[in-house]
């Protein structure tokens, strides 16, 4: 099959294309970042607020760089433990900075493949108050983070000191 075109209907179509590519080229190029929201909270020297009320951290530094590489824009959205969960649970946030893996959570949440760093549990105790293992715990009030991975290990092993 062949068409034909007059010169003059030629004209006009290269006339018409050129003109939509010369238009295309005018177009500003600007290539923005994509906002990534972080779930950020106090857990020394991971990520916590610092005295200006910047967010700092070693997990956040990383972050940074990971975010200058991707050209990510990072938007730190503030709050306890519990809160940052949550957001990450509803999607309110991208990404949460400092959470443990765990069988349950991998259900719901991606995990990195590497691990930052390995976390801890500590106890702090009135000095008054000996405490040199789990078991001088007994009979003791015990404050925890609510939703942490710590807590749930914790009551796991007491409960297998009975």
């Amino acid at each position: 099959m062949s068409f034909f075109l007059s010169s003059a209907s030629f004209r006009q179509i290269s006339l018409f294309i050129s003109g939509i590519a010369f238009l295309i080229l005018l177009i500003p190029c600007t290539v923005s970042a994509k906002t990534i929201k972080v779930g950020v909270y106090d857990n020394k020297p991971l990520v916590f607020k610092d005295a200006q009320g910047e967010i700092q951290g070693l997990s956040i530094d990383i972050l940074r760089y990971v975010a200058e590489q991707e050209d990510w824009e990072l938007q730190f959205v503030y709050g306890s433990w519990a809160q940052s969960l949550e957001r990450l649970a509803t999607g309110e946030i991208d990404l949460q900075v400092g959470i443990a893996f765990s069988p349950a959570r991998q259900k719901h949440f991606n995990f990195s493949e590497q691990t930052l760093i390995t976390s801890w549990g500590r106890v702090y105790r009135h000095p008054d108050v000996a405490v040199d293992s789990l078991l001088d715990m007994n009979g003791k009030t015990v404050a925890l983070l609510e939703n942490d991975t710590h807590t749930v290990a914790f009551f796991d092993l007491m409960a297998k000191f009975d």
